[in-house]
């Protein structure tokens, strides 16, 4: 598990966008979460508006990689110091998940909302194994070993995860695990899976950008061409994924970009990022 990526402090950027609709239709479109290392205030930020941003805080410092947002658009949940929170998008207070093993807590590398909303269950990764809990803290259990980078089907039924990814390339080999922890199965060479919204495709990064394959296994092709971390739009017509605008010694500058789930033309979305990360689009 990369601990620089298990250890930082970000902050999580939600993008509410109108892509050339008139702004009473925008929200439709959902929202977009990403994070960031660049935020020392240790806090989410959430956009009001498709220019607007706010923050949405949480109750410590965030230790996971990805925060991810429940499936009906209602709220985030991300791993901090003091353990896993599910924070309101809207009004609300956080919810902390318990019965986290204490052990655990600081070192939550991965999360994962499960389908049906936000009163659901959510996979972590952390010590390099993939456990599932449910939020209001039954039922923790392990699924699978060398585990990074979960994402959950649409139905609830399988996990997608990476197993031997390298810190080199970025790199690994994509497994499918039935969400009883059977069925252990390999789909393709990649990172960062991510399902489709109506659970027939899984879109991945590979080494010349983003790939979309049958769900159940098959050919990859590939869509999108330099970019990472890809997210379905709520409708399944869209890919929002990252794309580095400029890079130096101290890390990489990048932008979240829309494009087409066929491919096409892509177009930016929202400031430029430092150390922009994994995605996460909801209604």
């Amino acid at each position: 598990m990369p601990v620089n990526q298990a250890v930082a402090a970000v902050a999580v950027v939600v993008v509410l966008f109108g892509l050339g609709v008139p702004a009473e239709s925008a929200p439709r479109l959902g929202h977009i979460a990403v994070h960031s290392t660049a935020d020392g205030d240790k806090v989410f930020l959430v956009a009001a508006s498709g220019s607007g941003w706010r923050k949405v805080g949480f109750p410590a410092p965030v230790v996971s990689a990805k925060a991810d947002l429940s499936d009906d658009g209602k709220v985030l949940v991300a791993a901090t110091i003091d353990g896993v929170y599910v924070v309101p998008v809207g009004a609300g207070e956080p919810r902390k998940v318990p019965n986290v093993p204490r052990s655990a807590r600081r070192f939550v590398y991965w999360v994962s909302w499960s389908p049906g909303g936000s009163q659901g269950s959510i996979a972590m990764i952390f010590n390099s194994s993939l456990y599932t809990i449910f939020v209001n803290g039954n039922a923790l259990r392990r699924l699978a070993n060398d585990a990074e980078e979960a994402d959950w089907s649409p139905d609830g039924t399988q996990i997608a995860f990476v197993r031997d990814l390298s810190s080199y390339t970025g790199q690994g080999r994509i497994y499918a695990i039935g969400g009883d922890g059977r069925d252990l199965h390999f789909l393709a060479r990649g990172a960062q899976p991510a399902f489709s919204p109506d659970g027939q495709k899984l879109a991945f990064s590979g080494r010349a950008g983003i790939y979309v394959m049958p769900a159940e296994g098959g050919q990859a092709r590939l869509v999108i061409r330099k970019g990472s971390q890809p997210a379905w739009s709520p409708d399944g017509k869209r890919l929002a994924f990252t794309r580095p605008t400029k890079c130096g010694h101290g890390g990489c500058v990048g932008r979240i970009f829309i494009a087409p789930a066929t491919g096409g033309r892509a177009r930016p979305i929202g400031p430029e990022i430092f150390d922009i990360g994994p995605l996460s689009w909801s209604s």
